[in-house]
């Protein structure tokens, strides 16, 4: 009897929503957004893709920055001090001569530390913030040397190896070794800001079309004016901390025969001096890989920034409504990531995560701020670029959160129990990827998923007149062979119809041997319905409940979602 109670129930009880929140099972959650990076500012692949159009890099600058001015031969700095590897600190570095070049170590007082050195020398923190230089074969050649030492090769770009020996990059200038320890040290490279720092900027490929390069280094360059904040050793970073600075191999990019840095050093000579100005100032040139059709307000994106009139999101697509970002190549302009529960929760510092609800959106769908709603009922806010960092994503525009299907978000209500079932293999969705948690279940849909729910076979026989031929016609004769379900006195099984509410409970009731329960529901809308009595019932142990609004409606309809919350409870019920 337990068995078959067990498959009435989940064939039969379709409630309605549930009020109580479900703890995530062991799943992973899949999230699916647009673009990469924060947002704000000019979308450089965006950029490519209005240069394809024709607009000129003053254009494209236009759009991107609004309000804003290029203006010509502005007053650059002359020299700038980039550190080395972002902001990590290294057990040693290796410096080489570029091509076997010769080159020096020189004290702060103007002094040799060692001139000459040829091959790949080591420098390595010593005891007292002191660093002591090593030669290729591995002998001291110098010990005992106050930081910072000095690399210098007047003729030739100095090759930089990271503390593995792996090859890092090259540059001209010079490069300052600071210890910060006795177990570790930093590099920073002393260069010509014009056009040798400009030119080491790797943001961009060469190749793309010049007006998108012109526009990356009018951007870079204003970005480098705006935000170079002198500290003790150094101006900006060579990392996204800053902007990505690759030394002399950006214009040494070379294949297939062409050298495509030569293009890199033409934009950057045939813009040279040219700054993005507002009110005669230089602008915080933000800019980012892909936006996926519209940029952002600065405050949106980053909650705690003010807003500024030139850094105010705008709709970035043609005029057949494509994207300029949308092309081949680039694999950020949408994105998907998958996540496991355990990581999901770790990653953000909280466990027994029941939901998510954005509570605020920038002018583009990007998440502006998040609730993170726990199974007790408490939450969590958190800044939209908070929650994109912390799961790694690309960005923070997330169309899907957590569903296997892009109409099941994480926070829909029945997210929970059709994950649950999809992955038992109960419920697939359709065709294009949805689910259509909307759509009213047939009887024969039902029949469906109440076989593979329960894992009864697919065989026996029926005498319907309507279900010979149709796709769901073993399922059918599957119940009706175990006496699960019956037809109407016409003789029909009516495939595709309706179950009402009303004649699942009333099932339900000959089912099962139910004495009244603990709940005590009274609905207005069941007084002199003929299944009064058994909704009652039903409702008195838990099994379905009402409506938001008082009401039973005991005539209406189950969508998918509905009915997927009840196979789920009733399985759990028979566990």
């Amino acid at each position: 009897m337990r068995r078959r109670l067990v498959i009435i129930l989940t064939a039969l009880v379709i409630s309605l929503v549930i009020s109580t929140p479900h703890v995530f099972a062991a799943y992973q959650y899949t999230f699916k957004g647009y673009g990469y990076g924060h947002g704000i500012g000019m979308c450089q692949w965006g950029a490519k893709g209005r240069a394809d159009a024709g607009q000129t890099y003053r254009q494209i600058l236009a759009h991107y920055f609004q309000g804003t001015t290029v203006t010509s031969n502005y007053s650059v700095p002359s020299t700038v001090r980039v550190r080395l590897f972002g902001s990590s600190n290294l057990s040693k570095a290796y410096i080489e001569g570029e091509g076997s070049s010769t080159f020096d170590f020189v004290k702060t007082d103007g002094t040799y530390a060692f001139k000459g050195a040829t091959g790949k020398w080591a420098v390595v923190p010593a005891t007292g913030g002191l660093l002591t230089l090593v030669k290729p074969d591995g002998t001291v050649a110098v010990d005992q040397l106050a930081g910072p030492i000095i690399v210098t090769d007047a003729s030739n770009p100095i090759e930089v190896y990271n503390a593995g020996g792996s090859r890092y990059h090259s540059y001209k200038g010079s490069l300052y070794v600071y210890p910060v320890d006795a177990s570790h040290l930093y590099l920073v490279n002393y260069v010509g800001f014009e056009p040798e720092y400009v030119n080491g900027l790797g943001e961009v490929p060469s190749s793309w079309p010049y007006d998108a390069l012109y526009a990356q280094a009018v951007a870079a360059r204003t970005y480098a004016v705006k935000f170079m904040k002198p500290q003790n050793t150094f101006d900006l970073y060579d990392s996204v901390q800053s902007q990505v600075y690759i030394g002399v191999d950006k214009i040494n990019e070379t294949s297939g025969g062409t050298n495509w840095g030569a293009r890199w050093a033409k934009a950057v000579a045939d813009t040279k001096g040219q700054v993005i100005t507002y009110s005669g100032a230089p602008i915080a040139a933000y800019y980012f890989s892909s936006c996926g059709g519209h940029t952002e307000n600065v405050e949106l994106a980053w909650p705690n920034a003010s807003p500024q009139p030139y850094l105010k999101g705008a709709e970035d697509r043609n005029s057949s409504g494509k994207a300029y970002c949308q092309q081949t190549g680039n694999t950020s302009f949408s994105w998907t990531k998958v996540i496991s529960k355990t990581d999901f929760e770790s990653k953000l510092g909280v466990s027994g995560i029941a939901n998510l609800v954005i509570t605020k959106y920038g002018v583009s769908p990007r998440i502006s701020q998040i609730k993170i709603v726990k199974a007790d009922g408490s939450s969590t806010a958190m800044r939209g670029d908070t929650f994109r960092s912390k799961l790694s994503l690309k960005s923070t525009w997330i169309y899907q959160m957590g569903g296997t299907f892009p109409d099941v978000s994480l926070n829909y209500w029945a997210f929970t129990q059709i994950e649950d079932l999809v992955k038992r293999g109960v419920i697939a969705g359709y065709s294009d990827g949805t689910f259509k948690p909307d759509e009213i279940v047939t009887r024969g849909q039902f029949a469906k998923m109440l076989c593979l729910a329960q894992g009864i076979p697919t065989d026996g026989s029926n005498t319907f007149t309507d279900v010979k031929g149709h796709w769901a016609e073993s399922y059918i004769s599957a119940l009706v062979t175990n006496g699960i379900i019956g037809g109407y006195p016409d003789g029909t099984f009516r495939p595709e119809a309706r179950i009402s509410r009303a004649e699942i409970c009333s099932v339900i009731a000959r089912a099962m041997d139910l004495s009244p329960g603990s709940n005590k529901s009274s609905f207005p809308d069941i007084e002199g319905h003929w299944a009064k009595n058994v909704i009652q019932l039903i409702a008195s142990n838990g099994i379905v409940t009402g409506c938001t609004d008082g009401n039973f409606k005991p005539n209406a309809s189950a969508n998918r979602a509905e009915v997927s919350v009840i196979i789920y409870r009733t399985l759990a019920f028979a566990q």
